[in-house]
């Protein structure tokens, strides 16, 4: 599956295989320069490795990173 056919699921909220997060999904990031902060899924950027376009919840604007740098925020 290349991207542009995991963007049709993953826009249509459909399960993609080795993806975890869906769009407006709410994650805390892990570590790294954003450590700890909430943030909002907007896209899907790469499936190798997984990566996603986030919009922090605090306002200081987006930023790329890989799924495992990500946790479900409840």
């Amino acid at each position: 599956m290349n991207l542009i056919e995991a963007n049709k699921l993953w826009y249509k909220f459909e399960p993609i295989e080795g993806v975890l997060f869906g769009y407006n999904d709410n994650v805390l990031i892990k570590s790294g320069n954003h450590a700890a902060k909430n943030a909002s899924v907007i896209s899907l950027e790469s499936l190798q490795p997984t990566t996603y376009l986030l919009e922090l919840g605090s306002g200081d604007g987006d930023i790329v990173i890989a799924e495992t740098e990500l946790e479900k925020n409840e």
